[in-house]
């Protein structure tokens, strides 16, 4: 895992209690390695961390793999991956989706990917703006992840051998500050 660049890593159900936990040990994680301004730092890790969330909870609240814990409680089951490289942090999920929500959630991620920094923020704020909708997924979160990605969102839905799921993937991408960077000795 770390000759990959794997830093967290996390497969199973998620309830609400271990995407706290698990974010919380990311953020920590992501700050000490760091030596930028404090505001650099801060706005790196609160980028990494909101797309972590995003991406948890729509694990939690949409997978259409589901365990119930001992209170009763569905919890989402996926995968989450948050690695490195030496420019830039990609937080990944997988998940098992219904099969006929494949081509609405791949249209979806596709408009996203063609828009513009400030057509995201303007469709996050007219989509804000509305009566919550009864229409579960591929809301405002996939729009708050396009945001703050840094790079287009890259995406993938595979159909799966039972015919009734799609595995669902899903990346974004914050990029280092520049000055962090090593650059080559001459």
């Amino acid at each position: 895992m770390t000759d990959k660049g794997i830093i967290m890593s996390f497969q199973g159900a998620l309830a609400q209690s271990i995407i706290v936990e698990i974010g919380q040990t990311l953020r920590r994680k992501i700050s000490a390695q760091h030596n930028e301004s404090l505001s650099e730092r801060t706005k790196l890790v609160k980028h990494v961390f909101a797309i972590f969330v995003e991406l948890a909870q729509n694990i939690m609240l949409y997978s259409a793999e589901q365990e119930i814990d001992i209170s009763g409680k569905h919890s989402g089951v996926g995968l989450l991956v948050v690695s490195e490289t030496h420019d830039r942090y990609c937080i990944s999920s997988a998940n098992r989706i219904l099969r006929e929500q494949r081509e609405h959630l791949c249209r979806r991620c596709e408009s996203l990917q063609s828009l513009s920094k400030e057509e995201l923020r303007r469709q996050y704020n007219e989509r804000r703006r509305l009566p919550r909708s009864t229409d579960k997924g591929a809301g405002l979160g996939l729009i708050e992840i396009a945001r703050r990605s840094d790079s287009p969102l890259s995406f993938a839905c595979v159909p799966l051998p039972e015919h009734t799921h799609a595995l669902f993937m899903l990346s974004a991408y914050i990029d280092k500050p520049r000055h962090s960077l090593s650059s080559p000795t001459i």
